[in-house]
């Protein structure tokens, strides 16, 4: 049984990082649902805008504006733009809380985990304005052993390198390496 959180009229699978209203897939955007799936694992406790940037931005400097826009998007996604919310409290200058009684339901364990680590590789076809970078990556796939994607943090570089995972995973033996997840001589790389 997968591990799923309910909670009004909506369903969160994280292993599937699908979002869904009455059976309906709603897509909130990568980042707002990672911090969807922060804030419901902790129902009800203040989470601050510091420790929601660690969570769903580890390693990347982020402004508090970006972590605003995206739970706006967030808020739409789940039609909780009334002045009174149903799902995320904000309390002004400290941070967010979900507010809305949640079920959950499977394994409690995958829970514990960040959401960044609980990403699936994504369909090519959900992948939008990014056929140059997948179709570079690729070709330089097939020109040499070593690939290294690099950029900025935010730029969807993980998305598109497990895209083309998926895309030559048939064509033989294909490995992915995340060096943000590496420590190296007990600091932690810096990576997006």
């Amino acid at each position: 049984m997968e591990e799923a959180f309910h909670f009004g009229p909506f369903s969160v699978v994280p292993v599937r990082r699908c979002l869904s209203r009455n059976g309906r897939v709603v897509p909130p955007g990568s980042r707002a649902l990672d911090i969807l799936l922060f804030l419901i694992s902790h129902p009800g406790e203040l989470k601050t805008n510091a420790e929601i940037v660690r969570q769903v931005w580890p390693d990347t400097f982020v402004d508090e504006a970006n972590l605003r826009v995206h739970v706006s998007a967030l808020r739409k996604a789940l039609g909780d733009t009334q002045r009174e919310p149903r799902f995320i409290a904000n309390i002004p200058g400290r941070g967010y809380t979900f507010i809305a009684p949640v079920e959950h339901h499977g394994p409690r364990a995958a829970s514990s985990l960040p959401p960044h680590k609980l990403q699936r590789e994504r369909p090519e076809s959900q992948i939008f304005g990014r056929d140059y970078s997948l179709a570079t990556i690729t070709d330089q796939l097939g020109k040499g052993r070593l690939v290294t994607v690099a950029g900025p943090g935010g730029m969807a570089k993980s998305t598109v390198a497990r895209a083309v995972v998926s895309r030559v995973a048939g064509e033989g033996e294909v490995l992915s390496i995340d060096l943000s997840e590496l420590e190296l001589s007990g600091s932690r790389i810096r990576g997006a």
